[in-house]
């Protein structure tokens, strides 16, 4: 958790509450913004300015209740690929 808060301590959350930390309240596809010839753009749906999107839904209650309900094993795991992932053997 303190990674995370290290991580995101720089960028800048949402400058108006226009909604509230809850998945009931996302406004549907349809009724999500276009921007060009992109439908279904979520700029704006956390506020002018926000860096964090739905980041904003990681509180520290639903962080805790997750570790409490999700986490079988105690310890740490590293989730990197070495670099022999990123070959790509191209036939011929």
């Amino acid at each position: 958790m303190e990674r995370i808060k290290t991580v995101t301590n720089h960028l800048q959350t949402a400058t108006e509450p226009t909604m509230s930390k809850s998945f009931n309240n996302f406004p549907t596809f349809t009724e999500l913004p276009k921007f060009g010839k992109f439908a279904g753009c979520a700029w704006g749906v956390w506020g002018e300015g926000d860096n964090l999107g739905t980041i904003n839904l990681l509180t520290d209650e639903v962080v805790a209740k997750a570790a409490k309900e999700e986490i079988k094993k105690k310890g740490c795991f590293e989730l990197v690929c070495g670099k022999e992932c990123m070959i790509v053997k191209i036939p011929g």
